[in-house]
């Protein structure tokens, strides 16, 4: 469930027959960041001649520094999410950014953006020449190229067919031109194109023809290696050096037809003649033989001798982070430059870019998965840099735990407290709860999904967590609100317990009266006939758990569950009919009566194939339900059995793309299906200061609307590129405070004046 719902205090129902102007001063809501800092930052930009402009990005957005990294700045209009940033050497005022939404740039050093042509999923940028009219945009659908600063794009003919992965032209001579592309699949994210073998191409006329460069990039075996990304020596074009990763591999198997074959990285490979000949470098033997995904190579540009190799984990697959290797005789031999990047526990970050400033480069800046780490010794020593980037994913967050100060967050691997509205951060160490796994030795820790905190004299806290890639389930349990926890690992009945393996919890709710019972939906991979997976129950905190599926569909998926604050025995539930005739998933309301031993079918919600992604009560008005979709937000005021649409003012419409691939090589073509569609809504609270209204949260960003949905009005102001997924949170009722927490990174805000 979401964390929303159990703070979410509605009045009554009458006010939904009240239109009222949406008032002007809302329009001023603004949000505030909380942190805690130090999140991803996995694309940089530095002006080569001014150690203190920085430009980094991450999941909240681009953010620029005036100051070495002390301090930092959202632009005045925040891009969407960034996959590149690229400062002009000659004018650092000119400044491109992209990403999903295309190319953007700034004339005046990031202040305003312009959104140049209308390319989309754009993956890397590179200039040829002087004025910097001569671009290069790889992207999903291919190779582009501007003559005139991006106004206008063509498509390269001569890789037609391809996905263009990275770019890089020579410094000396503009017509050489170095691309990664990878046949097109139909998923647009570089995290799909980086698990299929990208091929290195050269032209040496500006892109109009391309040579494939293969001779040497292979592992022993001769299995050709995927390109990830390249660097060229300045002071030498001729000498390159290649970063490699896995990738899978499609293989005829004589006797079961097809299979898939993952295929090993071999980390950096090198070559003296412009590409026609490569070598294996010797950093291969210091990293994990299947692991060695390196994301990129960079040459020092004080010392052409001086290279650096960044990795991390590989996209697709959950491995062991490798961290910075730094050669000093031009990849010959690596060392380990990690010195300063280890957290507490040992753990290296996943790093994945490095930019130089300063006199003569002096000044080394690294992009990580947690925040950014400066050098001032060619790599020997990093130090952080966290200030005011907030950029930590959140799963769950809680402010009801009794204190109006007091905010619960739960992240990647553990839970973060604060006692003072966000101004600070503690770690609350819950990393001894699990056992290691005798296999694997230990395991990574981290909880995930929804947190939950009850108001009473023991107040109680749930967080779910997980141990390792799909190992064990369950709940981290409080009995105090936060400080001593316990975990209660999720236990099959003994019947469902035979070659079951725990994939997942979807969702939960706690009983408002009674918090040792817990309702889970379940996922369960299973081999036995019958399908496991489905509503369980706890009457003792997590510790032992029972089937609560009676009634509901077979081989369907809850949603949601939540239970109705006015009968604490009546329990609504958002199910996935199972699909007959691939007609597409329909979604039904199911209710229990008797505390989950037996549900009923209430009605449908929406047609078609629109997922439930929450529920939640009016407790004003018994058995009224919201309930937010993957398409708009509906109502029920009679306990699920019939719904109404709340979307007639919700004018914005959310651009839905499919990729449809046909044929292959030279005949491959793609066709972009795109069509407009409600955005999905993920939470909803009450407007504190005027209950007539709803503060919702959707892929679009957050919402302020009446509360029969005639007029919608945006609200997102401060929080930037984590709009999409952003999800809403009530404070205790008397501090009147609304807090919001983005999934994907971008940390905790807080809406300004409360």
């Amino acid at each position: 469930m979401d964390i929303g719902h159990r703070c979410f205090h509605l009045l009554t129902f009458a006010a939904l027959l009240l239109i009222p102007a949406l008032a002007s001063s809302q329009s001023a809501m603004r949000w505030v960041a909380l942190g805690p800092y130090g999140g991803p930052a996995d694309v940089l930009a530095t002006d080569r001649d001014s150690a203190g402009q920085l430009f980094a990005a991450g999941a909240n957005g681009l953010v620029q520094s005036a100051d070495g990294g002390a301090h930092w700045l959202s632009p005045e209009k925040n891009l969407p999410a960034v996959q590149f940033v690229r400062v002009e050497p000659d004018d650092s005022s000119v400044v491109y950014a992209g990403g999903a939404k295309g190319v953007f740039r700034s004339d005046d050093a990031g202040t305003t953006w312009k959104r140049m042509g209308q390319l989309t999923d754009v993956y890397d940028l590179a200039a040829a020449g002087s004025g910097e009219e001569l671009l290069y945009a790889a992207a999903f659908d291919g190779l582009y190229t501007s003559h005139d600063g991006g106004k206008h794009w063509r498509r390269n003919a001569a890789l037609r067919g391809q996905s263009a992965y990275f770019v890089v032209v020579d410094p000396v001579n503009p017509d050489v031109v170095f691309a990664g592309a990878t046949p097109r699949i139909q998923a647009a994210a570089p995290a799909y194109i980086a698990m299929t073998r990208v091929t290195l191409y050269r032209s040496e006329d500006a892109g109009k023809s391309w040579k494939s460069l293969t001779q040497g990039l292979n592992d022993p075996s001769g299995m050709p290696v995927s390109v990830l990304s390249l660097s060229v020596d300045p002071a030498n074009p001729a000498i390159l050096y290649a970063g490699s990763g896995k990738y899978s591999e499609l293989i005829k198997d004589p006797l079961n037809g097809y299979s898939m074959r993952r295929t090993p990285a071999r980390g950096v490979f090198k070559s003296i003649d412009g590409g026609q000949k490569w070598q294996e470098t010797g950093l291969h033997p210091l990293m994990s033989a299947d692991d060695a995904t390196v994301h990129s190579v960079r040459v020092d540009p004080a010392d052409s001798k001086v290279v650096y190799a960044l990795s991390g984990i590989s996209w697709g697959w959950d491995v062991e982070t490798q961290g910075v290797f730094k050669s000093v005789d031009g990849g010959g031999h690596w060392q380990p430059s990690n010195q300063g990047l280890a957290n507490p526990e040992g753990k290296l970050p996943s790093v994945y870019s490095l930019r130089f400033t300063g006199t003569s480069g002096s000044t080394l800046w690294l992009g990580s998965d947690r925040g950014l780490f400066t050098s001032n010794d060619q790599g020997a020593h990093w130090q952080t840099v966290t200030a005011d980037l907030s950029g930590v994913s959140i799963h769950g967050l809680t402010a009801n735990s009794g204190s109006n100060g007091k905010i619960m967050i739960a992240v990647d691997r553990g839970l973060l407290s604060s006692a003072n509205s966000g101004a600070s951060w503690q770690t609350i160490d819950v990393s001894d709860l699990l056992p290691a796994q005798p296999d694997r030795g230990p395991v990574i820790r981290r909880t995930t999904s929804s947190l939950v905190a009850l108001e009473g004299q023991s107040p109680v806290a749930y967080a779910v967590l997980q141990s390792g890639f799909n190992e064990q389930y369950g709940f981290l349990r409080s009995g105090d609100g936060d400080s001593n926890w316990r975990a209660a690992l999720l236990q099959l009945p003994e019947e469902e317990d035979e070659g079951s393996v725990i994939a997942g919890i979807r969702s939960f709710t706690v009983h408002p009266e009674k918090p040792a019972r817990i309702f889970a939906d379940v996922d369960i991979r299973s081999g036995i006939e019958t399908d496991p997976s489905g509503v369980y129950r706890s009457d003792d905190g997590g510790d032992h758990w029972v089937m609560a599926n009676r009634g509901l569909p077979g081989q369907g998926q809850v949603q949601a569950l939540v239970i109705d604050p006015v009968d604490p025995d009546t329990i609504y539930a958002g199910a996935v009919e199972p699909i007959r005739n691939y007609a597409g998933a329909v979604q039904s309301c199911y209710r229990s009566t008797d505390g989950g031993v037996t549900w009923h079918k209430r009605g449908g919600i929406v047609p078609g194939n629109r997922m439930i992604n929450f529920l939640v009560n009016d407790p004003a008005r018994p058995h009224a339900l919201f309930a937010g979709t993957t398409q708009g937000l509906y109502y029920s005021a009679n306990g699920g059995k019939t719904w109404q649409s709340l979307n007639a003012g919700l004018k914005a419409r959310e651009q839905i793309k499919s990729y449809v691939t046909n044929g292959s090589g030279d005949s491959m073509r793609t066709v972009v299906r795109s069509w407009k569609a409600l955005p999905k809504v993920y939470s909803l609270v009450e407007d504190p200061d005027d209950s007539r209204y709803l503060l919702v949260s959707t892929s679009l960003g957050v919402y302020r609307t009446t509360r029969n949905g005639s007029r919608w009005q945006t609200a997102n102001d401060g929080i930037g590129a984590a709009v999409d997924g952003v999800r809403l949170v009530s404070g205790p009722a008397q501090s009147r405070q609304v807090y919001a927490y983005a999934p994907n990174g971008g940390g905790v805000f807080k809406l300004d004046g409360r």
